[in-house]
């Protein structure tokens, strides 16, 4: 009987133990998938902060959990994790004038005519009608 409880411990132990490391992972794995949601809504135009931001905590991240600070990496996963939501949502915003960011600025009218566009161009090779 002691001996059973002995092999129930040591597991118990073991699978505490390895919880620092499974856990920062998938934290860490949870950020970085942020950050790619961030980056294709277009953060590191809209929001170049929180993208930043996002990716200088991942790195720190994955730099502890080298050092096995499994908890400091996960809180730091969990905050890169939030700058890049924060990036999306900003990113979003600012691109839709209705989502409560800034509009994207208007055309400038330089009072300069276009050039026109080569499909527009009819007659010769050279645009010219000879």
């Amino acid at each position: 009987m002691r001996h059973g409880r002995t092999i129930a411990l040591s597991l118990g132990l073991w699978g505490a133990a390895a919880c620092g490391p499974v856990e920062s992972l998938i934290v860490i794995g949870d950020a970085k998938v942020a950050i790619e949601a961030a980056e294709a809504a277009g953060a590191d135009q809209y929001a170049p902060f929180e993208h930043t931001a996002a990716i200088n905590y991942l790195h720190k991240a994955r730099e502890e959990m080298g050092y096995s600070e499994y908890e400091v990496a996960i809180d730091l996963a969990e905050i890169a994790r939030k700058y890049a939501e924060d990036a999306r949502v900003r990113t979003v915003q600012g691109r839709d004038p209705t989502g409560g960011g800034p509009a994207p600025p208007p055309p400038v009218d330089t009072g300069v005519e276009p050039p026109p566009r080569p499909d527009a161009i009819r007659g010769s090779a050279s645009g010219r009608d000879d």
